[in-house]
């Protein structure tokens, strides 16, 4: 949650201006308003929202029930389009709390966008594919492993309850699900960097329980590719897994097929009733004088 004490820092790629806010990532600039551009002129990493509020209330004789307020709620605003970051106080209970937030969050018993911490991780603009898949790791495992490990807990005494190896199960149910889910966005990533030119770039963007890469469109058939690649790129490892496993031949049957299948369902993120496979369905179904337009504005994949 975005609090009083929160500290706003600025992301990889963005920086302020007196003309407003410039993201060099998707090559887009947000004007703002004097009052808003002093506010954010003391954005340093340093000062929490609380701080930041009493110091411009102090320099301009503003009143300060009134200008606190203000400042949290542009902080708010900026966060949710991904132009500003959120650290949160360090202490070991706050973290905890904010722990249970998320998992509430997650399963929608709190709502309100203010629960919602978004946070911007900028991509090797080097384009070393082995550092973007460990960007890509880290984020996904910061945002999936407490979800993950409760539903693996769950799964444990449903095996433990069917007298199958319970341990074996959730752990690889734990590993599984998370490496399918880190090779489907680095799929996205990897595809985008090998189409994209030298100076079109992408971020990952997380928010509770969920995650997405942002990047400016590419024309048609490229976005056809990098859609495609998210979902094919785990579904292509699992069948490989499933190959292995199977050629072994002393390896349960079970084991073969949970491990393969939770890498090989991504498949069905193509179905146009998920985003890869809606966005997918739209573009195989543009007219042919539009795919040959640049796309323009921020796309997800």
């Amino acid at each position: 949650m975005i609090r009083y004490d929160s500290i706003p820092y600025w992301p990889e790629d963005v920086y302020l201006d007196s003309n407003g806010l410039k993201d060099e990532t998707l090559d887009t600039l947000s004007p703002m308003n004097e009052i808003s551009y002093i506010m954010l002129k003391e954005i340093d990493h340093q000062k929490n929202i609380g701080q930041i509020a009493e110091i411009v209330c102090n320099r301009y004789d503003w009143p300060l029930e009134q200008v606190k307020p203000d400042v949290l709620e542009l902080i708010h605003q900026l966060n949710q389009g991904y132009l500003i970051n959120i650290q949160s106080p360090r202490s070991m209970k706050q973290k905890v709390r904010d722990r249970f937030i998320s998992l509430f969050y997650f399963l929608r018993t709190f709502q309100g966008t203010r629960w919602n911490i978004r946070k911007r991780i900028g991509l090797d603009k080097n384009r070393s594919f082995w550092k973007l898949f460990w960007q890509i790791a880290i984020s996904v495992s910061r945002v999936m492993v407490m979800h993950v490990f409760l539903l693996s807990i769950v799964l444990y005494f449903i095996f433990t309850f069917l007298q199958f190896p319970a341990m074996v199960g959730a752990i690889i149910f734990f590993i599984g699900l998370i490496s399918g889910f880190i090779l489907h966005e680095y799929g996205h990533v990897a595809t985008f960097y090998l189409l994209a030119s030298r100076n079109q770039h992408a971020f990952f963007a997380l928010k509770r329980g969920t995650f997405q890469v942002i990047k400016k469109e590419l024309d048609a058939k490229k976005e056809c590719w990098v859609t495609l690649m998210g979902p094919l790129l785990p579904t292509i490892v699992g069948g490989i897994m499933f190959c292995i496993l199977f050629a072994v031949g002393d390896i349960p049957n079970w084991i073969t097929w949970m491990a393969s299948g939770l890498f090989t369902f991504h498949l069905v993120w193509l179905l146009p009733i998920f985003v890869d496979g809606k966005k997918l369905w739209s573009l195989l179904r543009m007219k042919p004088e539009k795919k040959l337009e640049k796309g323009k504005g921020e796309k997800t994949a």
